[in-house]
């Protein structure tokens, strides 16, 4: 009998920071294209949410969701508590799950109160540093929460028809996409993806191009730099450290590239999204 892979195992839920902040006094904060999916939450006050020149007003119990790689501001009221979430919702090694919907910009209601009490406990749960059998329970404790705001969010979500070819294109290949994954930081050569295709090098960029809309190697180059902006976010590396570990001697180089990709220098980066978690 065949040993097939099944979708629901290729589902990855990954936390990545969470906390709440207090405003004594009115701010504004404009941030910049973020490496995850963040949930902001009204615990008491009001905000006003702006991303791609849609103005929405959020107020205590209410949540909002910004997607991977939106830009977004907020200008929030003074007195005004807010906790945030941030995870990454994958499948088939790094195809977002939430890119596959129409996900509402404000969850409001019950859900809405739901996923405010389930930003404070995750933030309270993974306040712990010091490696603890508590500790452990608090991490199983937090995926398990992040499950329930990503389902909650799925249930106000529509399966969008236009993106369903990007799920078959990223299952057909996605032998190769974790491979890639798995050795982002090691030289990749186009005859090693091509084997684990068992295809000629030449028929297997053609594929691979194809389906992803990218060749290889600026695949490669995408995937490498997207692991050094979550390192600047979530790391205290300097810029020479994350340029070696995304796989990159030329920290000169590297800065280039970074900049292409997302507009700013890599310092410049790590300042704007420090403003928000």
């Amino acid at each position: 009998m065949e040993n097939k892979t099944l979708l629901e195992n290729e589902i990855n839920i990954r936390y990545c920071s969470s906390g709440v902040k207090e405003y004594v006094e009115e701010d504004a904060i404009s941030v910049v294209k973020l490496p995850f999916e963040l949930f902001i939450s009204v615990q008491s006050g009001a905000m006003t949410f702006i991303s791609a020149g849609k103005v929405t007003r959020v107020q205590t119990n209410e949540t909002v969701l910004v997607p991977l790689d939106n830009e977004y501001s907020l200008n929030i009221e003074a007195g005004t508590k807010l906790s945030y979430v941030a995870g990454l919702f994958n499948i088939y090694t790094n195809l977002r799950m939430l890119y596959l919907f129409d996900v509402p910009t404000k969850i409001t209601g019950r859900d809405g109160e739901q996923i405010c009490r389930l930003s404070l406990d995750i933030a309270r749960l993974s306040m712990s540093n010091e490696f603890t059998t508590t500790r452990l329970e608090n991490a199983v404790k937090v995926k398990n929460a992040l499950l329930t705001i990503f389902s909650l969010t799925l249930d106000h979500s529509v399966f969008s028809n236009q993106r369903w070819q990007f799920m078959s294109s990223y299952e057909k290949i996605s032998p190769v996409l974790r491979y890639i994954d798995d050795h982002l930081h090691e030289y990749i050569f186009q005859e090693q993806l091509s084997s684990i295709m068992k295809m000629s090098p030449d028929s297997f960029y053609r594929l691979f191009k194809k389906l992803i809309g990218l060749a290889p190697k600026e695949y490669i180059i995408s995937e490498r730099i997207k692991s050094a902006r979550e390192m600047l976010v979530f790391s205290p590396l300097s810029i020479g450290e994350i340029s070696e570990l995304a796989g990159y001697d030329n920290q000169l180089y590297f800065s280039t590239l970074f900049r292409k990709k997302y507009l700013m220098a890599p310092t410049e980066y790590r300042k704007a999204v420090a403003r928000i978690i």
